[in-house]
């Protein structure tokens, strides 16, 4: 994984580094509102926070690259909603 992350309106954006392939992982304003040290987080806060957040996606983000659930999308990219968190399993 990269170490640059970014906050863009209300989504998380860094990248994953598998073999020669390059995956973004993205993660919505929704799905960092249900973590739980973020549920109330302004854009602010996550800005200031966002590699923090990112370290607690990961898991999320290696599961679906592993599984290959990349998204319909020209750029290889993985988004991890709300659903794919552990509490919602």
């Amino acid at each position: 994984f990269d170490n640059d992350v970014g906050f863009e309106g209300a989504l998380l954006i860094g990248w994953a580094n598998v073999g020669k392939e390059r995956i973004r992982c993205l993660a919505g304003r929704e799905t960092i509102n249900e973590l739980p040290r973020f549920t109330h987080a302004t854009a602010a806060e996550i800005r200031s926070r966002k590699r923090e957040i990112f370290e607690e996606l990961k898991p999320e983000f290696i599961r679906k690259i592993e599984s290959r659930q990349l998204d319909r999308s020209t750029i290889p990219s993985v988004t991890v909603n709300w659903r794919d968190l552990p509490a919602h399993h």
